[in-house]
């Protein structure tokens, strides 16, 4: 009989074979309580025990001998005992209703992963079926059940509301929004993330030290995961993009009924292209509606006839939304254009490279020295990939002493070094960005987008390492840099040309002479707007609610 523990393989709660410590703001002795109020007298049948925990009794002992410590002395002693006590018709259980903490691998820590590997070699020499049992087991899962009742009466207990956040299964900036305002707010609320797509989603609980992830089908699984959220006593949902399940979505939204968010990460919700570009690329310039359905016949979208179809499938996202978030002012005005009556809180992301700010400065350019130029990150056509390759192409045609640096990549592969004076480096890890900036030693960071973002993370680096900026009068771009010395802000449908004429003339009278350009005053973005504070504000109401919830009981 082996209890549950934070660190003990398929026994493992909360994490499933994980090797973790203790949740955060909890103890062994509470979870230990609540296992035994939600699982008192359950067991579950495992392939083997396992060792840090074992309860043995003396008529199991007798009938199958003691552990082979010759054999197995430090790792896997357990599991040879338990599959000779299995070839003994006695059976290996885990005591649901149990919970004892396990410090790992302290016994032989500086040999742990040796022994367990030389350990399982001879486990499988000796027991032929003992992978198959054990993977069976892992396949199947059937612990489910009850770390989830103690996850259900723990998130029960709590006095922090409890919040799903929805978005797509990619990554990039709306995930680590997601992740960053669920670090800055973790010791207040409970978070649930769920990511998905039109066949399904999986579901995770992700504050520290929780191991909750489960599969789900929309079309079999529906039903349960309704009832698991609100199990977990779910308090809002925060929707961050519904890219391929909107309707699912929906669905979902409607079924738990709680009040719910929505931020606009991008513009998916008026335009299938997501950033506002049509056939060419580019800005469209956001036409009427004629113009929409043109588009669509250059670029259709399965199962959308027209554009008015698309918005009407998206526009209960902010008409019906609690809140509905903007990450700038710029989004914030593209999108009332579209629903004038919705009130949208335009509020910057949490973001960590604006924690701490370098001044912006420029690097002296010698005589005959190359104009370093990075771009920097994840770089798709909307965000100005062809037009990088071309100014390279251009510069090197030109001869002009001009070099372009990819801190990061294409959605294709570009024309490299040395015909075309591109540098690329490839995916890089994000707390490395710093580094590689660092070590390429640029002059300034150009933006080539042709599209208006809504924000930009890779600014935000520039930003924190004090690195002058060049970047399109498009999206969130001046709002961001105005007044922000080492900085331009120029003409987006610049032909290829006329960016590095610019960048020449860059490089002759700012960097070769140290006289920094004028501050950039646009007054267009700068509009006193009402201020929110995802650290002061976003909680509010939920907390408040929490109050009178509990005071009612």
């Amino acid at each position: 009989m082996t209890p549950f523990s934070n660190n003990a393989s398929i026994c493992g709660y909360p994490r499933f074979l994980g090797e973790e410590e203790l949740p955060q703001n909890t103890t062994c002795g509470e979870i230990d309580a609540i296992a035994k109020e939600v699982n008192f007298g359950h067991s579950l049948e495992i392939p083997t025990a396992v060792g840090s925990c074992m309860y043995i009794t003396r008529s199991c002992l007798n009938d199958v001998g003691e552990f082979d410590q010759k054999t197995f002395p430090g790792y896997g002693e357990e599991n040879d005992f338990s599959m000779r006590a299995m070839l003994k018709s006695w059976k290996n259980l885990m005591a649901a209703d149990t919970f004892v903490y396990h410090k790992g691998a302290v016994s032989f820590a500086s040999q742990s992963e040796t022994r367990k590997a030389i350990a399982l070699r001879k486990l499988q020499h000796l027991y032929p079926t003992y992978d198959e049992i054990v993977h069976g087991f892992i396949r199947l899962d059937p612990g489910t059940v009850f770390r989830n009742r103690i996850d259900f009466k723990r998130l029960r207990r709590s006095k922090k509301p409890v919040i799903l956040a929805i978005m797509h299964d990619g990554t990039g900036g709306t995930e680590r929004h997601v992740l960053d305002l669920m670090e800055k707010l973790e010791s207040d609320a409970h978070w649930f993330l769920l990511k998905g797509h039109h066949a399904g989603a999986q579901l995770q609980w992700r504050d520290p030290g929780e191991g909750l992830r489960i599969g789900y089908d929309w079309a079999g699984d529906f039903d349960e995961l309704v009832r698991f959220l609100k199990e977990c006593n779910l308090t809002r949902v925060h929707v961050h993009h519904t890219h391929q399940f909107v309707k699912q979505v929906r669905k979902l939204v409607e079924a738990l009924g709680v009040p719910f968010d929505f931020t606009a990460h991008d513009y998916s919700t008026i335009c299938p292209q997501v950033t506002l570009t049509d056939f060419t690329g580019a800005y469209c310039g956001e036409p009427d509606e004629a113009g929409c359905n043109k588009c669509l016949t250059y670029l259709p979208i399965t199962g959308v006839p027209n554009i008015s179809s698309w918005r009407k499938d998206h526009q209960w996202l902010l008409r019906q939304a609690d809140r509905v978030f903007a990450p700038s002012v710029d989004a914030e005005t593209r999108l009332n254009k579209y629903f004038p009556d919705v009130h949208i809180l335009s509020t910057p992301p949490i973001d960590k490279h604006l924690d701490s700010i370098s001044e912006a400065k420029a690097i002296a350019l010698a005589p005959q020295e190359k104009l370093r130029i990075a771009v920097i990150g994840a770089v798709s056509e909307a965000k100005g990939a062809d037009l990088l390759q071309l100014a390279a192409i251009d510069a090197r045609a030109r001869n002009l002493p001009i070099e372009f640096h990819l801190i990061g990549h294409a959605y294709r592969p570009l024309l490299g070094r040395p015909k075309a004076n591109l540098m690329v480096y490839g995916q890089y890890k994000q707390e490395d960005l710093n580094d590689m900036i660092s070590q390429v030693n640029p002059h300034l960071a150009w933006f080539p987008a042709v599209c208006p973002e809504t924000y930009c993370y890779a600014l935000s680096s520039c930003i924190e390492v004090g690195l002058p900026v060049v970047a399109p009068d498009l999206g969130a771009f001046p709002e961001r840099l105005r007044a922000r010395p080492w900085s331009w802000i120029v003409p987006w449908e610049q032909e290829v040309g006329q960016w590095n004429d610019l960048f020449s003339r860059i490089a002759d009278e700012h960097f070769k002479t140290g006289l920094p350009p004028d501050c950039i005053e646009s007054t267009e973005h700068h509009i006193e707007k009402e201020k929110f504070s995802y650290e002061l504000d976003y909680l509010k109401l939920d907390l408040a609610k929490r109050k009178r919830d509990q005071a009612t009981v």
